[in-house]
């Protein structure tokens, strides 16, 4: 009896275990986005330009890419005043964000997490560099252009051999005011100027040929173009 007792279990147990299968697995986490986006949820491409990897468009994020809001400061007294991180669309006006991307302060560029994830605002060097692969100062800005005068008041010479396809998002002036959109592009640098109150940045104008840098107030609002890490 003990015996055919111990043979039942058994084969109980044998069906048990092969009714049941195999154990049910846990889903498979989502595949990561492979698109590049800013805080915003923005999606950027990419263009490889002397063996560095740029954003094709300027930046447009109204929130660092830990999520949290950059201020919209649209009034000139309080842009002016300002000592923490804050952009713009030129002109305060939204129409100009698509095409320009925003304009920010130099404050915001410092906060080390404007850009999408795995890139960053470039220092000069790099952006030296990028000027270097084109040439020199005096001539490298045909190959950054976008051609033609859809947005440029003037295309003559621009080539945009690179893919940069730099746009003339104009610039705020450290006391508030708008200038220069359609004539000028203004990109901000990591770097600090000689004066404590400067920065540096670089800018393309549409009756020249060139890219060079300068510097000025930390107040102004440019463009940021970003670079892979």
């Amino acid at each position: 009896m003990k015996k055919i007792t111990f043979l039942s279990v058994m084969l109980v147990l044998m069906v048990a275990f092969t009714q049941c299968g195999d154990p049910v697995k846990p889903p498979e986490p989502p595949p990561e986005d492979p698109r590049i986006k800013d805080g915003d949820g923005n999606v950027y491409t990419e263009v490889v330009i002397g063996g560095q990897t740029w954003l094709k468009e300027n930046l447009k994020t109204t929130k660092y890419n830990d999520g949290t809001p950059i201020v919209n400061q649209s009034a000139n007294a309080a842009w002016a005043s300002s000592t923490s991180g804050a952009y713009c669309w030129y002109d305060n006006s939204e129409s100009n964000k698509n095409t320009y991307g925003a304009l920010y302060n130099f404050h915001a560029v410092t906060s080390g997490k404007i850009c999408p994830k795995g890139w960053h605002v470039p220092f000069a060097t790099e952006w030296t560099n990028l000027v270097n692969a084109n040439g020199k100062e005096a001539t490298a800005g045909a190959n950054l252009k976008e051609t033609g005068t859809d947005h440029w008041n003037v295309g003559d010479g621009a080539t945009n051999e690179t893919g940069f396809t730099a746009l003339p998002n104009g610039e705020r002036k450290s006391d508030g005011s708008f200038i220069a959109i359609r004539s000028k592009a203004t990109f901000w640098t990591r770097d600090n100027g000689f004066a404590q109150e400067d920065a540096v940045f670089y800018y393309l104008e549409a009756e020249m040929n060139s890219c060079r840098k300068a510097e000025e107030k930390k107040e102004c609002g440019f463009a940021i173009r970003c670079i892979k890490d």
